[in-house]
């Protein structure tokens, strides 16, 4: 029989294990031996809170049983520090019952919670920090292959990882429960996948569900103007801009639009500045600059595109 002092040094221990560099096996036995002796109050959630405290406690209230609880601490954490591969080896995410121990209402909100980190861990080359989650995605989808929620949902997190997957995911994810979220995740894999007739048909249904949807606005705006339609592009950003006057990304197709109609250098110079003064990293700045980059393939216009000076329509 352990005793109290005992229980609460290997909590401890197994608490800083997290973020040193142990064997998974080793840690994950301690965790099950902790959730006999003393659970989920061994790893309570007071400040000050840690990401390692919120994962011990998933760990613990994994092995009590209560998954469903388990892992949205986890995905939280996860959220909280991306740079940290929290969830790989972890036998009850990724194991072979996982999938039908987990309701598929929690397995559909960890994947939407989880979006917000996919870009950033994708750009910099982390899969291993996501793959355990897509593990656990992929098991649900089959074993709940007609959950069409579920199927959209997964679709918006295996997009940058695998994008036939999701794509699969995505058709069959509309075609199960259209709906805005299932239109609009259709949309962009599709326009991932270079098919650009597809993708606007997606963007057009997702808006029957939801006229109003920034997003799949903004996205079908901008692939509008990619693909030569200037006068519909400029519709669908007009409708962004009388909900958010300030999206850049609106005002962009609108210029790059109405440079397209009219050759007016004022909307170019528009285009110029905000790819100057927008942040490297952000849509817009990648949006303007390719904006920029389609303009002078498509017309005589002679730019230096960091510069102060355009000629157009010569």
């Amino acid at each position: 029989m352990l005793s109290a002092g005992d229980v609460a040094g290997a909590a401890l221990l197994a608490e800083q294990a997290l973020t040193a560099r142990c064997e998974v096996q080793d840690v994950q036995a301690l965790f099950r031996g902790l959730a006999e002796h003393g659970g989920r109050g061994l790893f309570p959630l007071g400040d000050p809170l840690s990401a390692a405290r919120v994962v011990a406690r998933a760990h613990v209230v994994a092995y009590e049983g209560d998954y469903d609880y388990a892992l949205p601490l986890l995905v939280k954490a996860q959220v909280y520090s991306a740079d940290i591969p929290w969830a790989i080896g972890v036998p009850w995410l990724i194991g072979p019952d996982a999938a039908g121990a987990i309701d598929v209402r929690t397995v559909i909100n960890a994947a939407v919670g989880l979006l917000q980190i996919m870009r950033p861990l994708a750009d910099a080359g982390h899969t291993s920090h996501i793959e355990p989650y897509l593990t656990l995605a992929r098991n649900s989808v089959a074993l709940h292959g007609d959950n069409g929620p579920l199927l959209s949902a997964v679709a918006y997190l295996a997009r940058y990882f695998d994008l036939e997957y999701a794509a699969r995911c995505a058709q069959a994810g509309f075609d199960l429960a259209p709906s805005h979220p299932a239109g609009a995740v259709l949309g962009l894999t599709r326009r991932d996948q270079g098919r650009d007739d597809a993708a606007i048909a997606a963007f057009e249904a997702a808006l029957e569900y939801d006229p109003a949807g920034v997003g799949v606005l903004t996205d079908l705006g901008e692939l509008l103007l990619d693909n030569g339609r200037p006068e519909e592009a400029r519709s669908y950003a007009m409708k962004v801009l009388e909900q958010e006057s300030d999206n850049l990304c609106a005002q962009l197709t609108v210029h790059g639009a109405n440079f397209l109609l009219t050759r007016k250098e004022a909307d170019l110079e528009a285009i110029m500045r905000i790819q100057r003064t927008s942040s490297a990293q952000t849509h817009a700045h990648t949006h303007a600059t390719k904006l920029l980059t389609s303009v002078i393939q498509r017309t005589a216009v002679r730019t230096a595109v960091f510069g102060r000076t355009s000629e157009a329509g010569r």
